[in-house]
């Protein structure tokens, strides 16, 4: 179930608060954005208002409508510039994997051992970028499952297909999961399936129909993935199809 909460309320929020400084240039520029982002009413699920609650019982801040407003504004903000970050880091990971596959051994040990010459970060940095890229291209996790955090994402990575299958039956893999999650989880795992380990919490064949539905569900969501890739290219034929029909 969703809340609305108007625009103008929003707007009103902005003005009311006396910690705002004088904006510069820069800033009314940036200001002139928000505004026009908060000409339709922002729609925000009543389970975050109880995050929310939850969070500031007792400071006097659930309280205050216009405080609730403004955090939750500057919260999709953030979500918005956050949700762009994971596709900048997937797109330098590609970028990296390309280099890696252009160089010998040698030249790529070379570039290894001095990663932050080159580039704004270090080697391990630019090892995680590299297998979360991998880790997409071999369509063993979908890019719209993919967290934010490349540190996070590069946990991930670094499951076998059995960890994996595990992980996505407990829903672990989604944008949301946070890197402490999955540590624990992978500690756990190790526990009850390493080597003289006869630790189980569910028998072989709970485990395996996990896995099997966990496989399913990540099939669906390609399959609509790839269904809506093949809408978006014949609408563009018929489009093109027109066009030239047009000009004949």
């Amino acid at each position: 179930m969703l809340s609305r909460i108007s625009a103008a309320a929003l707007r009103k929020a902005k003005r009311a608060s006396p910690e705002v400084p004088e904006p510069s240039d820069s800033e009314v520029i940036a200001s002139d954005v928000r505004v026009a982002a908060l000409e339709s009413l922002v729609e925000v699920d009543e389970r975050l208002l109880i995050i929310v609650q939850e969070i500031f019982d007792g400071t006097g801040l659930v309280e205050n409508q216009t405080s609730v407003e403004r955090l939750l504004f500057f919260r999709a903000e953030i979500i918005e510039h956050w949700t762009k970050s994971r596709a900048s880091a997937l797109a330098i990971g590609r970028a990296l994997l390309d280099i890696e596959r252009s160089l010998t051994a040698s030249q790529f040990k070379r570039l290894k051992a001095s990663t932050n010459r080159l580039f704004p970060f270090s080697d391990s940095v630019a090892t995680m970028l590299r297998q979360n890229a991998r880790m997409i291209e071999d369509e063993r996790v979908s890019e719209v499952e993919l967290p934010a955090s490349y540190a996070t994402a590069y946990q991930i990575s670094r499951m076998d297909r059995t960890e994996l299958a595990e992980a996505r039956a407990r829903g672990l893999i989604n944008p949301q999961v946070q890197r402490p999650a999955l540590v624990e989880f992978r500690r756990e795992f190790k526990a009850a399936t390493g080597p003289g380990s006869n630790v189980s919490h569910r028998s072989r064949d709970v485990q395996e129909m996990d896995k099997l539905k966990a496989e399913l569900e990540y099939l669906k969501v390609k399959r609509r993935q790839k269904v809506a890739e093949l809408f978006d290219i014949r609408s563009r034929i018929h489009e093109l199809e027109a066009v030239l029909k047009r000009r004949r």
